[in-house]
């Protein structure tokens, strides 16, 4: 893939104690549904998308790279991608 650059800043950097870095991404969930579940995102998101493909080169690189899909309600069994509000969000997680 070449060099590409990272344009996002990136929430979390974790570096263990040999160098090896871990790269987190922190989203937060607003829509929940009535079937219990929260979905993210709720609409079309350019830069969540751009989010997840620079974690995606990093892992290439061998760095670790996760998304943490954080939802605040208590009317919320757990969250999941919106594959209906953004299928290539969804796909690239």
């Amino acid at each position: 893939e070449g060099a590409k650059a990272i344009l996002s800043r990136i929430d979390f950097l974790l570096i263990s104690a040999s160098g090896e870095r871990h790269y987190v991404e922190v989203k937060n969930c607003h829509l929940v549904y009535r079937d219990g579940w929260g979905y993210f995102p709720d609409s079309v998101s350019t830069r969540a998308c751009r989010h997840v493909e620079e974690l995606t080169h990093l892992r290439r690189q061998g760095a670790q790279a996760t998304v943490v899909l954080v939802v605040q309600r208590v009317d919320a069994n757990g969250v999941r991608p919106s594959d209906f509000h953004n299928p290539d969000f969804a796909r690239g997680v």
